[in-house]
């Protein structure tokens, strides 16, 4: 248990530094607008605040924040360099390098 443990803190580790290296900005301030929280997979979790005006919207992930740019072809696809964000409806799935990580993700009520 504690192997396992130690190498999901170093995953998160290393998501964090790949994220910041990669181009994904992080941010300091809270999201302006109510953040939607998913529950995944794994007893992951996520939350997602949607940025309408700002054309993307921030992702708070492993006690992370990050920006994601809104992309034009795509309603419910969010992404910067290494992660992405993909949903529908109450439903959504995160991919860090195209990869999916974080799946069956439910928006809680």
């Amino acid at each position: 248990m504690l192997k396992t443990l130690r190498k999901t803190s170093f995953r998160i580790l290393v998501l964090a530094y790949g994220l910041l290296l990669a181009g994904c900005s992080s941010l300091t301030a809270p999201p302006s607008s109510k953040p939607v929280r998913y529950a995944c997979d794994e007893g992951r979790q996520f939350s997602i605040a949607f940025l309408p005006d700002a054309g993307g919207a921030n992702i708070e992930i492993n006690r992370m924040r990050f920006h994601l740019r809104r992309e034009a072809a795509a309603e419910m696809r969010y992404a910067c360099d290494v992660l992405t964000f993909t949903g529908s409806g109450d439903t959504a799935e995160v991919a860090i390098q195209d990869a999916p990580a974080y799946r069956n993700c439910r928006a809680e009520r």
